[in-house]
């Protein structure tokens, strides 16, 4: 039983290593998609508007910011969970032994219990924890997004000339492509 418990809690741990290394991986996909994207920013065309280009520049640099945390959340999510594995494995171990030694089968059958009860609390905090990560990376995403179309809804009276006589004249490359 022990054998087969100890299995199972290495089981575990491995596929909690993967999650963890499956969302490193991420993250760094995620670094490189948007690496590639701040290129393209920079590489557009040079009769943008200033005003436009610095927000697409700005809220690439904030979405960014948003994913690389969002990855980096998820990456200390993993770890602590797989941290979490270890120390009930190693409690699990010390404790199940100590009862093997007593020949108290009623002890183990607790400790057993015990470590079940643990690993459900680690996987219902994990899961907690993850979708929490997620609606918050959700929520600075639309609210970046609102924030952006309120500067480019702000963009043309910004860039708005003042001529002698009292005619104001959008920039006239504003309606320019």
């Amino acid at each position: 039983a022990l054998k087969q418990q100890r299995a199972l809690l290495d089981a575990e741990i491995e596929f909690a290593q993967k999650r963890e290394d499956l969302a490193r991986k991420n993250a760094a996909a995620i670094e490189d998609i948007y690496r590639e994207n701040q290129q393209k920013i920079i590489d557009a065309r040079v009769d943008l508007r200033r005003d436009e280009e610095d927000i697409a520049r700005k809220g690439a640099r904030s979405q960014i910011e948003i994913e690389r945390e969002a990855a980096n959340r998820r990456v200390e999510i993993e770890t602590d969970y797989r941290r979490e594995l270890q120390r009930i494995r190693e409690r699990f171990d010390f404790d199940a032994q100590e009862a093997i030694r007593q020949n108290d089968a009623i002890a183990f059958l607790r400790i057993q219990r015990q470590k079940d009860f643990e690993l459900q609390q680690a996987q219902t905090q994990r899961d907690e924890e993850i979708q929490d990560a997620e609606t918050s990376a959700i929520e600075q995403r639309q609210k970046l997004q609102e924030q952006l179309q309120g500067q480019i809804e702000d963009a043309p009276r910004r860039n708005r000339l003042s001529f002698p006589g009292g005619n104001d004249l959008f920039l006239w490359f504003l309606s320019c492509g």
